[in-house]
Protein backbone atom coordinates (compact mmCIF):
# COMPACT_ATOMS: atom_id res chain seq x y z
CA UNK A 1 0.00 0.00 0.00
CA UNK A 2 0.78 3.46 -0.61
CA UNK A 3 1.21 5.40 2.30
CA UNK A 4 2.30 9.41 0.74
CA UNK A 5 3.56 10.32 -2.20
CA UNK A 6 6.77 12.00 -1.23
CA UNK A 7 8.63 13.57 -4.81
CA UNK A 8 7.11 13.86 -7.71
CA UNK A 9 9.86 15.48 -10.12
CA UNK A 10 9.89 16.36 -13.84
CA UNK A 11 6.58 14.21 -14.63
CA UNK A 12 3.50 15.52 -16.58
CA UNK A 13 2.20 18.58 -15.10
CA UNK A 14 4.83 18.05 -11.92
CA UNK A 15 7.77 19.90 -11.57
CA UNK A 16 8.88 19.48 -8.31
CA UNK A 17 6.36 18.82 -6.06
CA UNK A 18 7.24 17.71 -2.20
CA UNK A 19 5.94 19.20 0.81
CA UNK A 20 2.57 19.34 -1.12
CA UNK A 21 2.25 15.89 -2.14
CA UNK A 22 3.05 14.70 1.53
CA UNK A 23 -1.10 13.93 1.69
CA UNK A 24 -1.47 10.43 3.51
CA UNK A 25 -3.58 7.68 1.37
CA UNK A 26 -5.52 5.04 2.32
CA UNK A 27 -6.32 1.48 0.97
CA UNK A 28 -8.42 3.09 -1.14
CA UNK A 29 -8.08 6.26 -2.40
CA UNK A 30 -10.25 8.70 -4.91
CA UNK A 31 -8.26 11.28 -6.93
CA UNK A 32 -10.80 13.58 -8.26
CA UNK A 33 -9.60 17.51 -10.11
CA UNK A 34 -10.04 19.87 -12.67
CA UNK A 35 -8.90 18.80 -16.32
CA UNK A 36 -4.79 19.14 -16.42
CA UNK A 37 -4.03 18.89 -13.12
CA UNK A 38 -2.45 15.49 -13.04
CA UNK A 39 -4.56 12.98 -12.36
CA UNK A 40 -4.06 10.81 -15.73
CA UNK A 41 0.15 11.63 -15.17
CA UNK A 42 -0.66 9.80 -11.30
CA UNK A 43 -2.43 7.00 -12.36
CA UNK A 44 0.36 6.46 -14.94
CA UNK A 45 2.93 6.43 -11.96
CA UNK A 46 0.71 4.11 -9.94
CA UNK A 47 0.37 1.80 -13.13
CA UNK A 48 4.75 1.52 -13.61
CA UNK A 49 5.07 1.06 -10.00
CA UNK A 50 2.49 -1.63 -10.12
CA UNK A 51 3.63 -3.68 -13.24
CA UNK A 52 8.03 -2.21 -12.76
CA UNK A 53 7.21 -0.96 -16.23
CA UNK A 54 8.88 2.47 -16.91
CA UNK A 55 7.07 3.18 -20.14
CA UNK A 56 4.08 4.72 -18.31
CA UNK A 57 6.48 7.60 -16.92
CA UNK A 58 9.09 8.08 -19.52
CA UNK A 59 6.38 8.81 -21.85
CA UNK A 60 5.66 11.48 -19.31
CA UNK A 61 8.49 13.46 -19.37
CA UNK A 62 8.28 16.90 -18.33
CA UNK A 63 9.25 18.95 -21.40
CA UNK A 64 11.95 20.97 -21.27
CA UNK A 65 13.00 19.26 -18.01
CA UNK A 66 17.22 19.54 -17.59
CA UNK A 67 16.70 16.08 -15.46
CA UNK A 68 15.08 12.58 -15.74
CA UNK A 69 11.94 12.00 -13.62
CA UNK A 70 11.96 11.45 -10.20
CA UNK A 71 9.51 9.56 -7.68
CA UNK A 72 9.39 8.98 -4.36
CA UNK A 73 6.83 7.21 -2.70
CA UNK A 74 6.25 6.05 0.91
CA UNK A 75 5.04 2.89 1.13
CA UNK A 76 3.72 -0.53 3.08
CA UNK A 77 6.91 -2.93 3.14
CA UNK A 78 9.24 -0.25 3.55
CA UNK A 79 12.15 1.59 4.02
CA UNK A 80 13.22 1.83 1.81
CA UNK A 81 10.93 3.80 -0.38
CA UNK A 82 9.61 2.99 -3.93
CA UNK A 83 11.96 5.32 -5.50
CA UNK A 84 11.48 5.96 -9.60
CA UNK A 85 15.18 7.41 -10.70
CA UNK A 86 17.53 6.73 -13.73
CA UNK A 87 14.23 5.48 -15.82
CA UNK A 88 14.16 2.29 -13.20
CA UNK A 89 12.13 1.39 -10.04
CA UNK A 90 13.96 0.02 -7.31
CA UNK A 91 11.22 -1.67 -6.13
CA UNK A 92 7.16 -2.64 -7.65
CA UNK A 93 3.94 -3.26 -5.86
CA UNK A 94 2.30 -5.83 -7.72
CA UNK A 95 -1.04 -5.74 -5.98
CA UNK A 96 -1.24 -2.10 -7.49
CA UNK A 97 -4.83 -1.34 -9.49
CA UNK A 98 -5.60 1.45 -11.07
CA UNK A 99 -9.34 1.47 -12.71
CA UNK A 100 -8.68 4.22 -15.42
CA UNK A 101 -9.31 4.58 -19.62
CA UNK A 102 -6.03 2.24 -19.56
CA UNK A 103 -7.50 -0.59 -17.57
CA UNK A 104 -10.69 0.01 -19.17
CA UNK A 105 -9.28 -0.07 -22.79
CA UNK A 106 -7.02 -3.22 -21.73
CA UNK A 107 -9.85 -5.10 -19.76
CA UNK A 108 -13.20 -4.44 -20.93
CA UNK A 109 -13.13 -2.50 -24.17
CA UNK A 110 -10.88 -2.53 -27.14
CA UNK A 111 -10.65 0.60 -29.22
CA UNK A 112 -9.55 3.71 -26.70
Amino acid sequence: MINRLQLLRNVGQFDSVDAGANIPLSRLTLVCAENGRGKTTLAAILRSLGSGDPLPIAERRRLAAAHTPHVVLDCTGGPPAAVFQNNAWNRSLPHIVVFDDVFVDQNVYSGL
